[in-house]
């Protein structure tokens, strides 16, 4: 009876990642432009966002249409989950519109991979508009929510409501650092746990002339140290109207 009940269990299990294997899928609408953003409407197109780097490129222009169910990807990529767009290699230099919309459930279990978010690393990029509700990620350093490593970029009127959890430094509930950036209008709720410096409930670490206003984040926070209920640490860096309402906890050992 135990081995049947084993053998079910993996069929099951089978059968729910084929259910779930979603595919990428171009948006049906749109070219790019400015004037004409690529339309991401489904999960299937922001998959293909994630997986296609040649679109992560300066000037290009993309919108959200609807809100998004992304649960279903605690399922892709062997149980990892979503794929960030940008990376070190080939960072998100485009502009992303959420247009008021949400991405809920979003799931990313990477707990040796640095620059971890819905955007992994962006340079001279634009988010504005968008919610991102639910999430639950695991990384290492430089990761948070929204975007893991935010380089000469603006993030204006976002938030982030879940669950981050990091291994290494400088992670924060809406962005892991911030360098070089203005980040205004936009919150973080939920939890953002790491096993070590630099931990903050909206952003990480906060450098190089970075401009913060209008913010609060309202997450519990825990660390090992250097840790902030707002930001884990802001270096030669504004912070304006902004505030935190959360309990932040750090243990040096």
């Amino acid at each position: 009876m135990l081995k049947k009940s084993l053998i079910l269990g993996i069929v099951l299990s089978i059968c729910v990642g084929f259910l779930f294997a979603q595919t990428a899928v171009a948006p049906s609408a749109g070219d790019g432009s400015e004037g004409n953003p690529y339309q991401i409407a489904t999960l299937a197109n922001l998959r293909w966002l994630s997986e296609n780097s040649d679109k992560w490129a300066s000037g290009i222009c993309f919108i959200q249409t609807a809100d998004i169910d992304a649960s279903e990807t605690q399922y892709w990529n062997d149980g990892v989950g979503f794929s960030p767009i940008g990376n070190s290699d080939t960072k998100f230099e485009g502009n992303y519109n959420g247009s008021g919309h949400t991405i809920s459930g979003l799931f990313i279990n990477r707990p040796d991979e640095s620059y971890i978010g819905l955007f992994g690393y962006t340079s001279g990029s634009e988010i504005k508009n968008l919610g991102i509700s639910d999430v639950n990620i695991t990384c290492n350093e430089s990761s948070g929510s929204l975007v893991g490593y935010n380089s000469s970029s603006s993030i204006i009127k976002c938030y982030s409501k879940g669950n981050i959890s990091g291994k290494g430094s400088f992670v924060g509930g809406l962005v892991g650092s911030n360098s070089n950036s203005t980040i205004s209008g936009s919150y973080s709720t939920g939890n953002v746990t790491s096993e070590s410096f630099t931990i903050g409930g909206l952003i990480g670490y906060n450098s190089n002339f970075s401009n913060i206003e209008y913010c609060f984040s309202s997450c519990n926070v825990t660390g090992r140290s250097t840790i902030g209920g707002l930001i884990g640490s802001n270096n030669s860096s504004t912070v304006n109207n902004s505030y935190s309402f959360g309990n932040a906890t750090g243990k040096r050992t």
